[in-house]
């Protein structure tokens, strides 16, 4: 593929130095120990330096040809010259060459460099509702086969979007309380907790995951409603699956909210960075009072009430989205509240780090 003094072609053995290189400049630190090499990866070469790729892969899904957009990357030099979009573009050209019917692609959320280019290329996010309906049982192969497992807040983008999706808000944050309660009643039984022969603290914990989160989301609507910004919430789906394998296997459990996010299909962060910062320091501050009224009530409530393990449960829940919301804003943790602060003013988080901190560490 030629178009001007750009040239797409298959990467070679010579160009793997070239492409780490671009790779390690474009991801952040930790994404390095993910990298992936494919035989179908494509470079972008200027004026006969290679300036960009695109790593494929190929893999079958329900008796079809599928391919996947694993990773798209551009010198720093050379972004925002429509390099992704070429790159994009003949991505799809070699894969229908090989007779790939879908492509997929995962893009973090807060990404609009990548999923405006996925869009304006004819991609669609698929819901975790359309992917369980679209695929049945080849959903875990489609989960594996895309690494659509450990990238939390990532979304599951497919060509050709030549269907009607299911993408309900209300059903998606509904989804993320449901999917959560379960989440923890498995690690629960894991480690052989008796909350499954209690049925009223399986009541108290969904009670308490229901607060949290309804509260949490109330203060980020009315954050974006304040500042005239249209949203939509989304579920993290592959925060869930990873969140199920730690639970199954380990007992381990970490809340997985999901976001809300602006309602058009293609915006750019950088445009709305201040205004999204507010949204996601109004997510930390609803988490924090939560958990600060649950704490206070347990300090100087009566050491006898029945509703003492209700109130437990809400400070065990509250303190562990406080700690993943707040305490770590870098990849793979990205897509929570934090980052959105961090990205406005770090000094701002410092300090909310550390209030938070106090919080859960030395109350």
């Amino acid at each position: 593929m030629v178009e001007q003094n750009v040239i797409i072609r298959l990467a070679t053995a010579k160009d793997k130095k070239t492409l780490s290189k671009i790779k390690n400049n474009a991801f952040p630190f930790l994404m390095r120990f993910f990298f992936s090499s494919s035989k179908d990866t494509l470079v972008a070469e200027k004026n006969g330096e290679v300036v960009g790729g695109a790593v494929l892969k190929i893999f079958n899904l329900k008796n079809k040809k599928c391919g996947h957009v694993l990773e798209l990357f551009v010198s720093k030099k050379e972004q925002n010259n429509g390099l992704g979009k070429k790159l994009v573009q003949a991505s799809l050209a070699h894969m229908k060459t090989i007779g790939c019917e879908e492509v997929f692609a995962c893009v973090e959320g807060n990404n609009t460099g990548s999923s405006n280019i996925f869009s304006k290329n004819g991609f669609a996010v698929l819901s975790l509702y359309d992917q369980i309906k679209n695929y049945g049982f080849s959903y875990f192969k489609l989960l594996y086969n895309t690494f659509h497992i450990f990238d939390i807040g990532h979304f599951l983008w497919k060509f050709p979007a030549n269907q009607k999706h299911f993408d309900s808000s209300a059903v998606q944050f509904l989804m993320s309380i449901l999917l959560n309660i379960i989440v923890f009643l498995i690690a629960c039984l894991r480690i052989n907790n008796s909350i499954w022969t209690a049925p009223g603290e399986l009541l108290y914990v969904s009670a308490a995951f229901s607060i949290l989160f309804i509260v949490r989301f109330i203060f980020m609507i009315t954050a974006s409603k304040v500042q005239r910004i249209p949203v939509r919430f989304r579920l993290w789906e592959s925060g869930i699956t990873l969140n199920i394998l730690i639970a199954g296997i380990f007992g381990g459990f970490f809340p997985v909210p999901g976001s809300i996010y602006p309602k058009q299909t293609e915006w750019r962060y950088p445009d709305l960075k201040k205004k999204l910062g507010i949204v996601g320091l109004s997510g930390i501050i609803s988490t924090a009072l939560v958990l600060s009224i649950f704490t206070l009530i347990q300090k100087f409530g009566n050491t006898d009430h029945p509703l003492n393990t209700f109130v437990a449960y809400n400070i065990l829940i509250g303190k562990n989205l406080l700690f993943f919301n707040v305490l770590i804003p870098i990849f793979p943790l990205g897509c929570y509240d934090s980052r959105r602060v961090f990205d406005n003013s770090k000094l701002l988080w410092a300090v909310l780090a550390l209030i938070c901190a106090f919080l859960i560490f030395l109350i």
